[in-house]
């Protein structure tokens, strides 16, 4: 069960290892009498920069990663089956899908075709082919499950021809496995999973250079080792063109440009070809997460394509770029009239973007400078430690104050969050999805609902009330 930090501290970790690592991480912090962590809250939204110094934070230090995906400009890009890699992973983690007791499904099909050639490609290769033999056991075990109950006319009455054939497809291979695995026990062997997989396309890498030239291999060539070991193929020289779609507006198939060169850093088009796909996740690399800039730019300034930076003093400084051990560190990115500053980490700077080793050298690198500008402070809060987080936790918990059926269809959430109130504005939608903790369990299945997006219909600013609406 995960109880980690969400972000890439959950999604970029594969699923297979032992998640209890993160907890013992969260739990020895959270033990800090002066430590408290709050979730969904939206940084520029429910929380601004001059809305937290107004709360009496004495310092604001972004931390916010590489939030928005590459999108490649192909033809049938937004077509069923293609989505960003970061999207896949995040999914995967926070759904808790690949688990078997999870009731959460999010659909796979095989062939699977990656492009990129980055770690993050490697990542979603292996947790993808990972991945689809739990999917279809799982749909298997409750189809099973619901047609002994209900009877297979009642259960498949709703089904259009395409959730027909994409069902029909599930529920051969998971049967397959189940005899391999059968096989494999009474023969005494392991079960070749893996032939089975394969045999149905499994998972392609498609880059469009050569697989020493690609990020992954020079940056961890061992984990591009262990990723063939597990069956994952890796297509050299092939750049998309486009998304090739099926009847039902599914993806079937990747069109590339197949490229070559002599050596001499020239490539050179060679020809056309397809990678049959039924699913393609896009693993093109990410932009640095500088919203903020865009949102209050009385706040935060751009660099090119990161948070400009400054030194101690507020003067403009200039970040060795790429170099995650500078001569010079600059972490702080603006700095108030009264002192108080807000600084960047991680992806979000120049020196340490590219991966999250780099993002823990920013935080060795740039804690000094964090402590210096708060020591020639004070606090800005008059309160007390405790009475502060107390009052903190008033104003970003969010917490269900009543739930009404208002129609046989609708549902209307009313939800305590005096900051969200206090920010809302019409057409804002907002995230509901239960604790996993306290989901409950029936019949071993963990009920932990995916996350859905509601409207909000009305609020109360000074209860702290929002209105919003479930449409069943």
């Amino acid at each position: 069960m995960m109880a980690g930090f969400g972000g890439v501290a959950e999604y970029g970790i594969t699923v297979r290892w032992d998640k209890n690592f993160l907890k013992l991480i969260r739990l020895l912090l959270e033990r800090r009498e002066h430590f408290a962590l709050h979730g969904g809250v939206r940084f520029g939204g429910t929380l601004t920069a001059e809305g937290a110094f107004r709360l009496g934070f004495d310092h604001i230090a972004l931390c916010a990663g590489a939030g928005k995906p590459t999108v490649l400009d192909l033809p049938n890009g937004l077509a069923n089956g293609v989505r960003t890699a970061s999207d896949f992973l995040m999914a995967l983690q926070l759904t808790g899908a690949a688990r078997r007791d999870s009731v959460a499904n999010m659909q796979l099909r095989l062939p699977v075709v990656v492009i990129g050639g980055g770690l993050t490609a490697i990542d979603t290769a292996t947790e993808s082919l990972a991945y689809y033999p739990v999917q279809v056991e799982k749909f298997l075990a409750r189809y099973e499950a619901l047609t002994l109950e209900q009877g297979r006319t009642a259960v498949e009455a709703t089904w259009s021809e395409d959730e027909r054939e994409i069902a029909q497809e599930f529920l051969g291979h998971a049967r397959a496995i189940r005899a391999e695995r059968a096989a494999a026990a009474a023969e005494g062997r392991l079960p070749r999973v893996l032939e089975l997989l394969q045999s149905w396309g499994g998972v392609t890498i498609a880059y469009r250079r050569r697989l020493i030239d690609s990020p992954s291999y020079t940056l961890n060539h061992e984990e591009v080792a262990k990723a063939f070991e597990e069956g994952i193929r890796f297509a050299e020289a092939l750049t998309p063109r486009a998304i090739e779609v099926d009847a039902h507006g599914r993806a079937r198939a990747l069109a590339v440009s197949v490229q070559h060169t002599d050596g001499d850093g020239v490539w050179h088009e060679t020809g056309n070809a397809e990678l049959p796909a039924r699913t393609i996740l896009i693993a093109a690399g990410t932009q640095p997460n500088t919203i903020a800039a865009r949102e209050d730019p009385l706040h935060f300034r751009l660099d090119g394509r990161y948070f400009e930076a400054i030194d101690e003093t507020g003067q403009r400084a200039r970040p060795e770029k790429g170099l995650a051990k500078p001569a010079t560190t600059h972490v702080l990115t603006a700095l108030e009239p009264d002192g108080r500053a807000i600084s960047f980490f991680g992806d979000l700077h120049p020196s340490f973007y590219g991966n999250v080793v780099k993002a823990m050298a920013s935080a060795t690198k740039g804690y000094p400078i964090v402590s210096r500008m708060l020591a020639r402070q004070a606090a800005a809060s008059p309160l007390a430690d405790a009475e502060f987080l107390a009052a903190i936790h008033h104003e970003l918990s969010a917490t269900v104050d009543r739930v009404v059926r208002l129609t046989p269809t609708i549902v209307e959430v009313v939800v305590h969050a005096p900051a969200a109130a206090r920010r809302f504005a019409p057409g804002q939608f907002y995230r509901l999805q239960n604790f996993e903790t306290l989901a409950a369990k029936v019949d071993g299945t963990r009920l932990a609902m995916e996350g859905i997006a509601l409207t909000g219909a009305w609020v109360d600013r000074e209860r702290g009330l929002i209105s919003t609406i479930v449409l069943e």
